[in-house]
Protein backbone atom coordinates (compact mmCIF):
# COMPACT_ATOMS: atom_id res chain seq x y z
CA UNK A 1 0.00 0.00 0.00
CA UNK A 2 1.34 3.44 -0.91
CA UNK A 3 2.17 5.78 1.92
CA UNK A 4 0.25 9.02 2.39
CA UNK A 5 2.11 12.23 1.62
CA UNK A 6 2.91 14.69 4.37
CA UNK A 7 1.34 18.15 4.39
CA UNK A 8 3.06 20.43 1.88
CA UNK A 9 5.05 17.61 0.31
CA UNK A 10 3.34 18.06 -3.04
CA UNK A 11 4.42 16.01 -5.98
CA UNK A 12 7.82 14.70 -4.90
CA UNK A 13 8.61 11.23 -6.18
CA UNK A 14 11.53 8.97 -7.03
CA UNK A 15 12.13 8.23 -10.70
CA UNK A 16 13.07 4.82 -12.03
CA UNK A 17 16.67 6.02 -12.57
CA UNK A 18 17.01 6.73 -8.82
CA UNK A 19 16.82 10.53 -8.95
CA UNK A 20 14.17 12.42 -7.03
CA UNK A 21 11.82 14.76 -8.89
CA UNK A 22 9.31 17.44 -7.93
CA UNK A 23 6.74 19.23 -10.08
CA UNK A 24 5.56 22.80 -9.58
CA UNK A 25 2.47 23.89 -11.49
CA UNK A 26 2.92 27.42 -12.86
CA UNK A 27 -0.53 27.70 -14.41
CA UNK A 28 -1.65 28.07 -18.01
CA UNK A 29 0.04 30.01 -20.82
CA UNK A 30 -1.29 30.12 -24.38
CA UNK A 31 -3.66 27.23 -23.69
CA UNK A 32 -0.92 24.95 -22.35
CA UNK A 33 -0.11 23.98 -18.78
CA UNK A 34 3.36 25.08 -17.67
CA UNK A 35 5.24 23.04 -15.08
CA UNK A 36 8.66 23.42 -13.47
CA UNK A 37 10.53 20.18 -12.80
CA UNK A 38 13.16 20.04 -10.06
CA UNK A 39 15.62 17.14 -9.81
CA UNK A 40 17.97 16.09 -7.04
CA UNK A 41 19.85 13.23 -5.43
CA UNK A 42 17.71 13.05 -2.27
CA UNK A 43 14.09 13.73 -1.43
CA UNK A 44 15.11 16.40 1.10
CA UNK A 45 17.11 18.40 -1.47
CA UNK A 46 14.20 18.33 -3.89
CA UNK A 47 11.67 19.22 -1.17
CA UNK A 48 13.76 22.25 -0.09
CA UNK A 49 14.10 23.45 -3.69
CA UNK A 50 10.35 23.01 -4.23
CA UNK A 51 9.53 25.05 -1.12
CA UNK A 52 11.89 27.82 -2.28
CA UNK A 53 10.31 27.85 -5.75
CA UNK A 54 6.82 28.02 -4.22
CA UNK A 55 7.79 30.94 -1.98
CA UNK A 56 9.34 32.73 -4.98
CA UNK A 57 6.14 32.16 -6.94
CA UNK A 58 4.01 33.49 -4.06
CA UNK A 59 6.24 36.60 -3.85
CA UNK A 60 5.69 37.26 -7.55
CA UNK A 61 9.23 36.47 -8.65
CA UNK A 62 9.61 34.86 -12.08
CA UNK A 63 10.26 31.13 -12.02
CA UNK A 64 12.75 30.07 -14.69
CA UNK A 65 11.42 27.30 -16.89
CA UNK A 66 13.96 25.10 -18.68
CA UNK A 67 12.78 26.09 -22.15
CA UNK A 68 12.83 29.86 -22.22
CA UNK A 69 13.22 31.88 -25.38
CA UNK A 70 15.20 35.09 -25.61
CA UNK A 71 11.95 37.01 -26.13
CA UNK A 72 10.50 35.56 -22.91
CA UNK A 73 13.65 36.43 -20.98
CA UNK A 74 13.64 40.02 -22.25
CA UNK A 75 9.94 40.42 -21.48
CA UNK A 76 10.43 39.30 -17.87
CA UNK A 77 13.56 41.43 -17.57
CA UNK A 78 11.69 44.47 -18.89
CA UNK A 79 8.90 44.10 -16.28
CA UNK A 80 11.42 43.93 -13.40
Amino acid sequence: MARRRNAGEGSVFQRTDGRWCAQLDLGWQNGRRVRKYIYGATAQIVQDALLKARSDQAAGLPIAVERQSVAQFLEIRQRA
